[in-house]
C-alpha cells in the first residue's frame, strides 16, 4: 500500500512502506501548469491563489516552477 500526502504549498509526498518515492512526487500545482500549458494557455499570465497565500509562476531551463508570497 501507498501513502500520497497533499500539502497547502501545491507540493505532493509519496511514500511506500514509510519511505519516500520521489519519482512518483510531482506536486498538483505544477500538474496544473502542464495542464493549462497544454489547453495553450500561458501559465505565466495567471494569478493563483494558493491556501498558504499568492503564487507567482515563473519558467526555467527545465520548464515552470513558482514561489509563494503571503498575504
Amino acid at each position: 500500500m501507498f501513502e500520497v500526502m497533499f500539502f497547502k504549498n501545491g507540493n505532493t509526498a509519496h511514500l511506500k512502506d514509510g519511505k519516500q518515492v520521489p519519482e512518483l512526487q510531482e506536486s498538483w500545482f505544477s500538474l496544473y501548469i502542464k495542464f493549462l500549458e497544454e489547453k495553450g494557455i500561458d501559465p505565466l499570465d495567471g494569478i493563483y491563489k494558493l491556501p498558504a497565500g499568492s503564487a507567482k509562476v515563473f519558467k526555467t531551463e527545465s520548464g515552470y516552477n513558482w514561489s509563494i508570497t503571503r498575504e
